[in-house]
């Protein structure tokens, strides 16, 4: 229970990065010794080592945090005493994580979630919290800003430059096409292994084109049937699937009926083998 209302820089449940510190600021003066023994930042039983320091005439708290930090803590107030022996705060908890960051994060935006990234050749790896690769990586982080609630995301690589991690995605992206092309890296490494008369089970789905969110559905009332773009994508999808399956037929590829399988499901199930098959066009 808080006696005194006092502001903190973080927020509960608020992500900051490795060496941060948390102000704490009161309307009155603070008693230096209350605020060594009352202030403690924990993780479970275990007590992080913490700098605690005052100032702007003690009415400003400085809680620096270990440099090796990581991991979920909690800062803990309890029965803090005013510079006149009075309790200002008899028990406060506040949780929060500690990340490692490579760029600096500006205060007035608050992280809500970050993650580690390795951009290999053709994969993207997520590394633990703070773990380091000699072939660089880049810290995602996703924040919002304090005031405006304004929701912003940000990229630094190992150096702590900003970068722009859409293009590395699609860097990646355009590497994998190139050497997979249309098959899933699974088949394609089975493939390798396989002799060219191998009978091999494969999925194959069609080339669909179409818009993100290609309709409305209405908020004022339940939708009763399916709204008329709805059905429009249903359309395409099960023209698709059929100009697929008349394509495999063309070219002599061997079907499996699945009864289990969703009809609006536009993938055929198939056997081939590893030997090249040109497909006709739908």
């Amino acid at each position: 229970m808080t006696i005194a209302p006092f502001e903190v820089s973080i927020t509960a449940n608020e992500i900051v990065p490795a060496s941060s510190t948390i102000e704490l600021t009161f309307t009155s003066q603070i008693d230096p010794q209350s605020a060594q023994g009352a202030i403690r930042v924990t993780r479970g039983r275990d007590l992080l080592p913490t700098r605690i320091s005052l100032v702007k005439r003690g009415r400003v708290i400085l809680v620096k945090l270990d440099d090796d930090a990581v991991g979920a803590y909690e800062l803990i107030v309890q029965e803090l005493l005013s510079s006149k022996r009075q309790k200002i705060v008899d028990y406060h908890r506040l949780p929060f994580s500690v990340v490692p960051i490579a760029g600096r994060v500006p205060p007035e935006l608050r992280v809500e979630h970050t993650v580690r990234l390795f951009f290999g050749e053709l994969q993207v790896t997520r590394l633990a919290p703070g773990q380091e690769n000699r072939a660089g990586y880049v810290d995602l982080i996703k924040a919002v800003h304090r005031t405006k609630g304004t929701p912003i995301e940000l990229a630094f690589d190992e150096r702590g430059q900003r970068v722009d991690v859409a293009s590395r995605f699609a860097q990646v992206a355009e590497r994998r096409a190139k050497k997979y092309g249309w098959l899933h890296e699974t088949l394609l490494h089975h493939l390798e292994r396989s002799k060219e008369d191998d009978s091999i089970p494969i999925v194959v789905w069609p080339r669909l084109e179409i818009p993100p969110a290609p309709y409305v559905k209405p908020e004022d009332r339940r939708s009763v049937e399916p709204p008329e773009g709805e059905r429009r994508v249903d359309t395409a999808i099960r023209r698709a699937a059929a100009g697929l399956r008349a394509a495999l037929q063309r070219s002599k590829i061997q079907m499996i009926r699945d009864r289990q399988t969703d009809e609006k499901m536009p993938f055929v199930r198939a056997v081939a083998t590893p030997a090249p098959t040109t497909i006709a066009s739908a």
